[in-house]
């Protein structure tokens, strides 16, 4: 047989899907979200811009770190972050009965799936919060801006909570690769959904919760997380998410009286000054 018309095998490909960044593309992304994260008013002339996002930039860790603290120092929270890892443990029971379940059920098809594991991934979502904030910032949509910022500071937050939860809780996942308590995807569209249903409302609020839930779904039926990472990811995400939201508009609501003095006309009289 000529050689050149020699059969070549085919090229192996791995049918393996690589692991997804989750809480680490988060933590990968700090550097350019944390813009996201101060308590400053836009600039003198009433627009918002590039300066005001670098003077928020500036001020970033310390409004992280009052995020964290409003976050981890509520009592609520602690109860119901503690509720749901007693319950975990519980659960660690009827992790085979999960792993058969699952493996017979096959919920989501192979494109579908994938969808979901982006969505859910924290690079993909801090970018969608930085794009919301730099949207704002360049039309002067102060309800766009601060909306990004809540996003952003809830994802940041709630990414290094997740990794510092799976370092001190070292859990293997049905697939038996490392990294399964909690679900990073889960608390990332957990927290991400929390947050803008704090600044939107419940029109927006609602459908971000039940993308969430399927995120969530979607790590069972992959085999990347058991029933107690999925739940315990979504509560941790919730928690911080309505925290930093909360925390925000405490600070947005903050409002002084000054007086104002018009030396043209000789008039003076009262303003009302507020921060957010």
């Amino acid at each position: 047989m000529d050689p050149a018309h020699r059969r070549m095998p085919a090229p192996h490909v791995s049918s393996r899907r690589p692991p997804s960044a989750g809480p680490l593309g988060a933590v990968a992304l700090c550097g350019a979200l944390l813009a996201c994260g101060c308590q400053s008013a836009p600039a003198a002339d009433g627009s918002i811009g590039f300066a005001t996002m670098g003077r928020d930039l500036r001020s970033a860790p310390a409004a992280l770190w009052a995020d964290t603290e409003a976050a981890f120092t509520d009592r609520t929270n602690l109860y119901a972050l503690g509720a749901v890892g007693g319950l975990s443990l519980l659960a660690e029971a009827f992790d085979g009965e999960e792993k058969r379940f699952f493996s017979k059920v096959g919920i989501y098809g192979d494109t579908t799936s994938s969808s979901f594991e982006k969505l859910g991934d924290g690079g993909v979502l801090l970018l969608g919060a930085l794009g919301l904030t730099t949207f704002g910032a360049l039309t002067d949509r102060e309800r766009e801006y601060v909306s990004g910022k809540v996003l952003g500071e809830s994802l940041l937050v709630t990414g290094a909570a997740t990794l510092a939860v799976k370092l001190l809780v070292p859990d293997t996942r049905p697939n038996n690769s490392a990294g399964d308590y909690p679900s990073g995807h889960s608390s990332m569209s957990m927290a991400a959904a929390a947050a803008l249903d704090a600044q939107y409302g419940h029109y927006v609020g609602i459908p971000a919760y039940i993308l969430a839930g399927l995120v969530g779904i979607q790590r069972l039926d992959s085999d990347n997380h058991d029933v107690a990472a999925v739940v315990s990811g979504w509560t941790l995400g919730f928690v911080i998410g309505h925290s930093v939201a909360r925390r925000r508009s405490e600070v947005r609501a903050s409002y002084s009286f000054v007086p104002m003095v018009d030396p043209e006309r000789g008039a003076v009289g009262v303003g009302l000054s507020w921060a957010f």
